[in-house]
């Protein structure tokens, strides 16, 4: 049975006897980005749902569903009059201007932990395929060449993985990649070194972490502290043959200088799911072969897809019922 069938039918039983004003809209800001069976539990709690404005008023939205592009800023926000709630699908929050927010009591819910099984997924898949060398040999075979012995990748096995960042995410990547007989620093200010060393991490400074990992991966939340965190400063401390995964933000990179590196061989290859400014793409990286760039997709699964956003609703409706 779907996830979002389950939710659906428990608040189908719970919300039976509920009656809500039609007056009190929620406006899906990016509809075809959101879970349909996520729009039917707000419907079934009594909620209208708006997925434009066309006939409505700006004072009618007590609630803005957003994805990743709506940009809930101060004067976004300042359109809805009567704005109680915001609702992101997704784990992110950096879309949403939290300080304009908690002055005007507008509460928000996320869906933290929806995608981290996807996310560790795409991780450990890119993680493999850049240490093989695999984009290099698929591209051989599609110019017409065969294999290049001159580019042969190495095995996983005894390599250290770099987790910048040990959350959900982080976490769920030591829980698939353990077995492959790999060793795991991390840098998490915010993690003791005791909670790392009990689910076999040692913890590290930052440098220290970009010195001695053969796969460095960003899974940090993009704040003021983490913007450019990955600077022209500590970028050549990589090893030279090293693989850099950023799933985060675009904005914690310093882009021209991974793209200088890069050019320079100063390290061994990029994968990109977060650009800054995308969903435009710096027209360098298309011309540098070591780099994998997707569209914003590592916590993209059918699955995780419903889920991040099943997951805002339900933590909104539990709170609105309590």
């Amino acid at each position: 049975m779907k996830a979002g069938v389950v939710y659906l039918q428990k608040w189908n039983n719970f919300m039976q006897n509920k009656s809500l004003s039609t007056n009190q809209v929620i406006y899906v800001t990016e509809p075809s980005e959101v879970d349909g069976a996520s729009i039917e539990m707000l419907r079934t709690a009594g909620y209208q749902v708006a997925e434009s404005m066309d006939e409505l008023e700006m004072d009618q939205v007590i609630a803005l569903f957003i994805r990743t592009y709506t940009q809930a800023t101060e004067s976004y926000l300042s359109q809805f009059k009567n704005l109680r709630y915001v609702l992101r699908a997704g784990v992110g929050l950096d879309n949403i201007d939290l300080d304009v927010c908690q002055k005007r009591n507008i509460q928000v819910f996320n869906s933290p932990g929806a995608n981290k099984e996807a996310v560790a997924e795409y991780i450990v898949a890119m993680a493999i395929l850049m240490i093989r060398k695999i984009p290099h040999q698929i591209g051989r075979v599609k110019s017409g060449g065969w294999r290049d012995v001159s580019c042969v990748g190495t095995g996983i096995k005894g390599k250290t993985i770099g987790l910048v960042g040990c959350g959900n995410v982080g976490r769920d990547v030591v829980d698939k990649m353990s077995h492959l007989k790999v060793k795991f620093v991390g840098y998490d200010p915010y993690v003791t070194g005791e909670a790392l060393s009990a689910i076999g991490v040692t913890k590290v400074e930052l440098n220290e972490l970009l010195k001695i990992a053969d796969v460095v991966v960003i899974m940090l939340p993009l704040t003021k502290e983490t913007n450019k965190l990955i600077n022209k400063t500590n970028i050549l401390l990589m090893k030279q043959d090293a693989i850099f995964i950023n799933v985060s933000r675009g904005e914690i990179v310093d882009h021209k200088v991974i793209i200088s590196a890069l050019k320079k061989g100063a390290i061994g290859g990029v994968v990109l799911d977060v650009i800054e400014g995308e969903p435009n793409v710096d027209s360098r990286y298309l011309e540098i072969s070591n780099v994998i760039i997707t569209p914003h997709i590592a916590g993209f699964t059918k699955e995780a897809n419903a889920q991040i956003s099943i997951d805002a609703v339900s933590n909104f409706l539990k709170a609105v019922q309590q």
